[in-house]
């Protein structure tokens, strides 16, 4: 099917990760089947594939965000990502279109703005329902477990609300399919990640494992402190292999990971290629939260194996997912790590699988609505 005008929303910031290449695979794909392409943003930086018509760029105003999320029905990522003067222009031109692409859960608020009449995609990159209730579990505080309790009732009810029947939905793997098949009748696609980045591949020379990623989240913080902690002994008995945590954090978090742990930081850095250059291996050490199934393909694009605990990832989040190894526990993970870090003919193998299962997706249509 062919489109003449499409609209694509988006809240995805200048971060260059998982989500970012998703977001332009998802652009690129659309704008091989319509005519024109028109983007509306709170930033643009983050195109890489110019090929839409028009970016429209709003200023995202943050005043109060608390209040906000605390008088309110929405989550948090809402309260960010809802601005007036968007509402005001979807109200006025949404009849303009014959698709509207919704990208990310954060900007489903925009469908009560938007004609009846017209087409729209709903492009998730997690079920934020069950990441909400991820964190929950993992609280041990009775506050956190209270806050917890309340932003998973609030992502529920948003997501009831603004999800009709007439949107087609599409999810990034078959554990997501399946949860919007159970709760929803709508159209299920399933648009799995892949990369078309011509990045220089790694060396493997050094025996390094590193962890990409941005750590302001606090839970994000707690699952890199829990893996640390039980990666530290051994490491500390492992001297020649080297940890590398790179990604966005504070100030006061980096100096709390110097002071307990004995490994490598590259902290808000705008491109951690010199990094990871010569590494071996790439670790998702995510147990709740969201946003680390997309880490993949910053591991795929950059040549590494990759190496996740069980709740980081699904089996078919790239292909058939023989290019990566999961585990039960961290130990589990640690202990397979030190013993294939010496084997750089295991790792080649397995990035070679990652590479061509990568290129079989990238040869295939993309989005099987079209």
């Amino acid at each position: 099917m062919r489109y003449n005008r499409v609209l694509i929303l988006t809240d995805v910031g200048e971060d260059f990760d998982g989500k970012v290449l998703y977001t332009n695979n998802i652009i690129s794909a659309i704008s091989e089947v319509t005519n024109e392409v028109t983007i509306i943003s709170y930033n643009d930086s983050f195109f890489e594939k110019q090929k839409f018509d028009k970016s429209i760029v709003f200023e995202k105003k943050t005043k109060h965000l608390f209040l906000k999320y605390l008088f309110s029905f929405k989550p948090m990522m809402v309260c960010r990502s809802f601005q007036k003067n968007v509402q005001s222009f979807l109200e006025q031109i949404s009849c303009q279109y014959d698709l509207i692409v919704i990208n990310h859960h954060s900007m489903l608020w925009a469908t009560e703005y938007i004609n009846s009449e017209v087409n729209v995609l709903f492009v998730t990159h997690n079920v934020e329902t069950e990441v909400a209730l991820s964190r929950l579990k993992v609280s041990k505080n009775p506050i956190n477990i209270i806050f917890g309790l309340i932003d998973y009732m609030k992502h529920r009810i948003y997501e009831k609300n603004h999800i009709n029947n007439s949107m087609t939905i599409s999810a990034i793997s078959d554990h997501d399919r399946n949860y919007f098949h159970k709760e929803y009748k709508n159209k299920i696609i399933k648009i799995l990640p892949f990369t078309d980045l011509a990045r220089k591949k790694s060396t493997l020379s050094k025996k390094e494992a590193v962890i990409i990623g941005s750590f302001f989240w606090k839970i994000k913080q707690q699952n890199l402190y829990t893996f640390l902690k039980e990666a530290e002994p051994h490491l500390q008995s492992n001297k020649d292999v080297t940890l590398k945590v790179i990604g966005g954090m504070t100030t006061k978090f980096k100096e709390s990971l110097l002071a307990n742990f004995n490994i490598e930081i590259h902290d808000n850095v705008d491109d951690f290629k010199e990094y990871i250059e010569n590494s071996r291996v790439g670790l998702i050490i995510d147990k709740a939260g969201g946003g680390f199934k997309l880490k993949i393909l910053d591991y795929i694009s950059y040549g590494l194996p990759i190496y996740s605990i069980n709740e980081g990832v699904t089996s078919d989040l790239n292909g058939e997912g023989k290019g990566f190894l999961i585990f039960d526990t961290y130990q589990e993970l640690i202990d397979q790590l030190l013993i294939d870090i010496d084997d750089r003919a295991k790792l080649e193998k397995m990035r070679d699988i990652l590479a061509e299962e990568n290129n079989q997706l990238l040869s295939q249509p993309n989005l099987k609505l079209f």
